[in-house]
């Protein structure tokens, strides 16, 4: 998924996989985007997911993540 609300919902859910977002919290395109991935972040990682980031982000999408199940 690129939509961050449906990572974060997936991710209180237990379903997010693997979490992927740009390194520089700089590149969110809004508050409400940093806090959606904070706590997309928490809830993955609680689910034992994996939280990665990349430095040289390059997608337009404020996150990526798969999911399970």
């Amino acid at each position: 998924s690129f939509d961050l609300a449906e990572i974060a919902a997936a991710a209180q859910e237990g379903r997010v996989d693997t979490l992927f977002l740009p390194r520089d919290g700089q590149r969110l395109s809004s508050p409400d985007a940093s806090e959606l991935a904070d706590e997309a972040v928490l809830a993955t990682v609680r689910a034992r997911g994996a939280v990665r980031t990349w430095d040289a982000w390059e997608w337009s999408a404020d996150a990526i993540a798969t999911f399970r199940y």
